[in-house]
């Protein structure tokens, strides 16, 4: 082992990989190749679309492909921002008596009545406590729990857009609050910005402590604050986005007029304008225009549907294998464009 491999391994065990991207833009596929518990084969250079498009050679391939070979594979575990709106959701029906909200009136009494013996261990996800065995324990139980009544709650809502709709509406009220019943004399509170970052940290913490986890899949980030909470906080954060153009995403079970209103939702363009007097509005929307922004690796799925698994396991392959052994192959001739420009905008202070 050389001087430089022994500092690269000095924090290699520990990756959280986010994904962010447009609704329906592809990122559930990238999270299913994560999480297999198979290591993804890397597929032939010769029928990759970017070997066609002579944005790689054979020369890099091979040294792509030596060193994935001799990576090991750790599955990664999956931290589910909607699964965490879903505690706040649980915890609101408990505290609150008669809950105005139909579907929180719908948790208190189908989901509630099962998790009564668990209620206390709720604020355990975003009261500032030193996570320990104890509450990792708590934390663990509940998070595993809920994840098997959400596709329970699901069936709550009349169709997909409604669902989509009210968890993203969910979320922007959070960070916005930092609880989801408020009545009017509550005043939007700046620290609720991070309040879900910050229970998915707990979250992560646990796996850490019980469950020896120390890979995590982060999906989805639709906030780019919550993005810049991760990045300041853990070095081995990396952002994935996906890009699919709006004419080529799956848009079933969707009318023209819901996907169009999910994108603008998306862009954060139901906002305007954006002004110092509703700053609390915008900074807590949906924004993932500038997640996308904030994205460390871009995997472009404007491709055809029988190459997209294909590409996708060999830009997995690509970013783990940089992500363990920074430098292990060149930059592609994009790469070094990009890295120019982020040069340039830095040097010039934009």
């Amino acid at each position: 082992m050389t001087y430089a491999e022994s500092i690269f391994k000095a924090k290699r065990g520990f990756v959280i990989i986010g994904l962010t991207g447009y609704f329906n833009s592809g990122f559930k596929k990238v999270h299913e190749v994560l999480t297999s518990k198979i290591k993804p084969a890397l597929p032939a250079c010769s029928v990759l679309p970017h070997s066609k498009k002579g944005h790689l050679n054979e020369r890099i391939y091979g040294k792509l492909e030596r060193v994935w070979s001799k990576l090991p594979w750790i599955e990664f575990c999956t931290i589910d921002f909607s699964i965490i709106i879903f505690c706040f959701l649980i915890d609101s029906a408990f505290s609150e008596e008669t809950p105005s909200d139909p579907i929180i009136q719908k948790i208190k009494v189908v989901i509630c009545p099962d998790l009564e013996s668990q209620k206390d261990h709720f604020n355990q996800l975003y009261y500032d406590l030193r996570v320990d065995n104890d509450i990792a324990d708590n934390i663990l139980k509940l998070y595993e729990t809920v994840s098997v009544k959400y596709p329970i709650f699901k069936d709550f809502f009349k169709d997909n857009y409604e669902y989509v709709e009210n968890m993203q509406n969910y979320g922007s009220i959070l960070r916005k609050y930092g609880k989801i019943c408020v009545g009017p004399e509550d005043v939007p509170v700046p620290n609720a910005l991070y309040t879900l970052p910050e229970a998915a940290r707990r979250v992560i913490k646990s796996f850490r402590l019980l469950r020896d986890k120390n890979h995590f899949i982060m999906k989805s980030f639709k906030n780019p604050y919550e993005v810049e909470f991760f990045k300041r906080r853990y070095s081995e954060f990396y952002l994935i986005g996906t890009l699919k153009d709006f004419s080529k995403r799956d848009k079933r079970d969707f009318t023209p007029d819901q996907m169009n209103m999910i994108e603008r939702r998306e862009r954060n363009d139901i906002i305007d304008p954006k002004t110092k007097e509703n700053i609390a509005e915008w900074v807590s929307h949906v924004n993932v225009k500038e997640c996308l922004q904030k994205a460390d690796y871009f995997i472009n799925l404007n491709i055809n549907e029988g190459q997209i698994d294909l590409d996708i396991r060999f830009n997995i392959a690509k970013l783990i294998s940089l992500i363990k052994l920074p430098g292990c192959i060149p930059p592609s001739v994009d790469e070094r464009g990009m890295q120019i420009a982020m040069t340039a905008r830095q040097v010039s202070r934009c």
